[in-house]
């Protein structure tokens, strides 16, 4: 992520019967965990109990407002703190569903193709048929339908 731009986190979060704890949150750093910043608190008793929530935020955004950096060691984490026993199985948070992801990940790329057919030629994306030679333009879109 060093030196890139427009990340953004989302993720699904649900409590359960979690009291809350000022160590309870959302946190990041950017030098590899010699440090950390809390970026959002996750206060359990302001939640319903084993109700999803969900999370998507613009980590730039959150850097700016924390003065953080995107680097090759940047780490997020989930902390929950809590003085109850796992044992019974029933305290704690959910985390689901997580993902960091780029509005700039799909740039538009061209490409010049030259084909030589004695035939009708069909371009890639199908649209068109050509019997004449010529250059044409064909708009192929990638998986994500760019």
């Amino acid at each position: 992520m060093a030196g890139q731009s427009d990340y953004r986190l989302n993720f699904w979060w649900s409590e359960w019967n979690e009291e809350t704890e000022p160590e309870d949150g959302l946190y990041i750093s950017d030098d590899g965990g010699t440090s950390y910043t809390k970026v959002l608190d996750l206060n359990g008793a302001s939640y319903t109990d084993l109700q999803f929530y969900q999370f998507n935020m613009s980590l730039d955004s959150i850097n700016t407002v924390h003065g953080l950096n995107f680097s090759a060691t940047y780490i997020i984490r989930w902390q929950q703190y809590d003085n109850y026993y796992f044992a019974g199985g029933n305290d704690g948070f959910l985390v689901d569903d997580i993902s960091v992801y780029s509005n700039t990940s799909c740039v538009p790329a061209s490409s010049n193709i030259s084909v030589s057919a004695c035939d009708d030629y069909i371009v890639p994306s199908g649209s068109n048929t050509y019997s004449v030679a010529g250059t044409y333009i064909d708009v192929i879109d990638n998986v994500a339908g760019l």
